[in-house]
């Protein structure tokens, strides 16, 4: 259960800072089932919050002010906040960010997609969301194409490579104050050029850092790290939330031996090539937490 802010120390006029606990919610990145643990942790919350638009972000001073706006509130949670943290004098703020491997990610939103414009219960879900990164062109054809298919009409733009290009090295290299740098190429050109070496920083001040593919592992470690700042939280396995994935429990070689398989030798490296950034990311998050690199991304 959640301390109260009173517990976690007093206000910036007694000389220690508040701390707040904030969920960097990257769609199909483990997201939900984390919202949900944060829930149990901290009833009444995470406290939820994103622009009204899909194209809306939070810079850093607008997260300031959200977690002002709830003096009481611990955990807070948001698809469009960007990294690096706000700095403060009365707020510590300790993000969250979960990465995963960018192939099967890809895979995930399309499996998403596919079944939310046939029509089912996942359609309500988190509509801003997706709509924030895919394009309804992309949910459209979600659900007339085959995965193969559906990957090289992008590639060989019929529709916009950026959402399957490097799209986490996007969210996670903004700088104070505004987005991360960024430019659109087609795929033959290496697809989405992001800043992957501001990525690569704005990472190294995340402490609480997991892995989709590691999702019980990682956050494992979560409660340790959280009660040395005077948060108590605590882990207990659990289904994962809206999870399009049936081969969750399969080793990561495994399952991407399988996407190979299903997109042909040619079409997977075309996938990989648009996404060296975000592959070079998961292999140094890898490192960071393992002190290795698996063998089926090294």
């Amino acid at each position: 259960m959640a301390m109260t802010t009173s517990e976690q120390g007093e206000d910036a006029a007694g000389g220690e800072r508040r701390v707040a606990l904030c969920h960097y919610h990257i769609f199909k990145n483990s997201g939900t089932s984390f919202d949900e643990l944060l829930a149990e942790n901290f009833p009444g919350e995470p406290v939820a919050f994103d622009g009204p638009y899909p194209f809306s972000v939070f810079v850093q001073d607008e997260l300031l002010k959200v977690i002002r706006n709830h003096p009481k509130a611990t955990a807070f949670t948001s698809h469009q906040v960007r990294l690096p943290v706000p700095a403060a004098l009365d707020i510590e703020v300790l993000p969250v960010v979960f990465l995963r491997h960018p192939l099967l990610r890809v895979r995930s939103v399309y499996e998403y997609l596919r079944r939310r414009e046939r029509g089912s219960g996942l359609r309500r879900l988190f509509r801003f969301a997706v709509r924030s990164t895919y394009t309804s062109r992309d949910e459209e054809r979600a659900s007339e194409l085959s995965f193969p298919d559906w990957v090289r009409e992008a590639l060989d733009g019929q529709r916009p490579i950026g959402n399957l290009s490097n799209a986490q090295t996007q969210l996670l290299g903004g700088v104070y104050g505004r987005r991360s740098l960024m430019r659109v190429r087609p795929a033959a050109a290496g697809g989405v050029e992001a800043d992957l070496a501001q990525a690569l920083r704005n990472l190294a001040a995340v402490e609480l850092l997991a892995r989709t593919e590691y999702y019980q592992q990682d956050v494992a470690s979560f409660s340790d790290r959280l009660a040395a700042r005077g948060i108590a939280f605590s882990y207990r396995e659990r289904r994962p939330a809206n999870t399009t994935a049936r081969d969750l429990d399969k080793p990561l070689s495994e399952r991407l031996e399988r996407m190979s398989e299903s997109l042909g030798d040619e079409l997977y490296e075309r996938l990989a090539a648009v996404n060296r950034d975000d592959l070079a990311l998961y292999r140094r998050v890898c490192e960071r937490l393992d002190g290795a690199v698996p063998d089926a991304v090294a």
